[in-house]
């Protein structure tokens, strides 16, 4: 039998290649005998947007951080991931579907990540683009954990495309997806409540820590290690003040630091960035695999920041996850102008949360095991 996964294994994205990663190691510990593969295939619309992160407007106009994460995590895709011998480059549906016929997967398994992401100016081709899994027949067709995070509720996409995307979706033998937004989106294209599940991310479900390899410069760090992993400078600034103040050592999981601030190096593997985990005293990120990372490695209380102008309506993929652990009093919403000095109150209510959080957090797992045999079933 032949899997093939599609995916974003390609983005310049700890998260995104990790979850792929572990997405292959639960399929194929499901099927021992199977040939399971990532299918390289990659649209131009990402490939642009990666590529502009490598460039800065102003001197030195290298973004030595990003070239140098791209460098590591096309390292570890090599080295631990299984790819499909021929790649597909393109935004044209025809050519890729053509494409991924010509493999002969015997089943396709979409996800995770946000590949049902729909925005008029996205990270993906409009829709119907081949990640709904538009023009496959021949072959069994399964979500798993996808995310619709961040979509555009009134994008023209949408409106427009909303009986051959429903079409597409009940040509699937399994949908799960991995928060309640796209669950929502889902039901209102049309589907039943009992065509979709809810499974974790494949970064919850899989145990990574056998790859994670802890930096010995940061092994014996004196004092207590912050980390930040937040996308706007000035929340990156503020925080960092902040953390300073109350005597913490700030390192930024993103990239180039700002003052004050520790950097990684930039030869460090992404085993090597996933070893800084383990050892923080604190967390406080805006990114969904950062807070799994936070939460399964290491014992640091975890503040999620949910900025009000990118999720108005309070449904952040952070949000989601921590209310169904028992963690959403962590959730720390701001505005991205306005950062308040808060730190001390979600210090004490981690303190509170922890025991139920970690719980939780053990719980999911199990709570899965069901549905996974049941996939396991639909490809058999």
């Amino acid at each position: 039998m032949k899997i093939g996964i599609l995916t974003f294994h390609r983005s310049v994205n700890d998260g995104a290649v990790l979850q792929a990663y572990c997405l292959q190691q639960i399929l194929q510990a499901q099927f021992p005998q199977a040939s399971v593969e990532l299918i390289d295939y990659r649209p131009w619309t990402l490939e642009r947007i990666e590529y502009r992160k490598l460039f800065r407007r102003r001197f030195p106009f290298i973004n030595r951080y990003k070239w140098a994460q791209r460098r590591s995590l096309q390292e570890f895709l090599h080295q631990h991931c299984t790819l499909s011998l021929a790649s597909c480059t393109t935004n044209t549906l025809q050519k890729v579907q053509n494409f991924i016929l010509n493999q002969e997967y015997d089943g396709i398994v979409v996800g995770s990540d946000v590949v049902w992401q729909i925005r008029d100016q996205g990270l993906i081709p409009p829709v119907p683009n081949i990640f709904w899994l538009t023009g496959l027949q021949g072959m069994k067709k399964l979500a798993f954990a996808v995310s619709a995070d961040k979509s555009e509720k009134l994008s023209r996409q949408l409106k427009n495309n909303q009986e051959q995307l429903l079409a597409s979706l009940e040509d699937f033998h399994w949908i799960s997806v991995r928060d309640e937004v796209t669950r929502q989106m889902l039901l209102e294209l049309g589907l039943a409540e009992t065509q979709v599940s809810y499974l974790p991310d494949p970064t919850i479900l899989w145990d990574f820590s056998s790859i994670v390899d802890t930096p010995q410069e940061f092994e014996q760090f004196p004092g207590k290690l912050a980390g930040v992993a937040v996308g706007s400078s000035f929340i990156r600034k503020k925080l960092t003040q902040i953390m300073l103040a109350k005597g913490y050592h700030v390192i930024n999981l993103l990239g180039a630091r700002v003052k004050g601030q520790i950097s990684l190096p930039l030869h460090y593997s992404l085993n090597q960035r996933l070893g800084i985990y383990p050892l923080l005293d604190l967390m406080v990120t805006d990114r969904f695999h950062g807070s799994i990372f936070t939460l399964k490695l290491g014992h640091a209380p975890l503040i999620f920041l949910e900025v009000v102008e990118k999720y108005p309506d309070c449904y952040s993929k952070g949000r989601d996850l921590l209310r169904r652990i028992g963690g959403e009093a962590m959730v720390w919403r701001t505005e991205s102008l306005e950062i308040g000095e808060n730190l001390d109150y979600y210090l004490a209510r981690w303190n509170e949360l922890f025991p139920d959080i970690k719980r939780g957090l053990g719980a999911i797992r199990p709570s899965s095991f069901k549905d996974i045999e049941q996939i396991s079933k639909i490809l058999d």
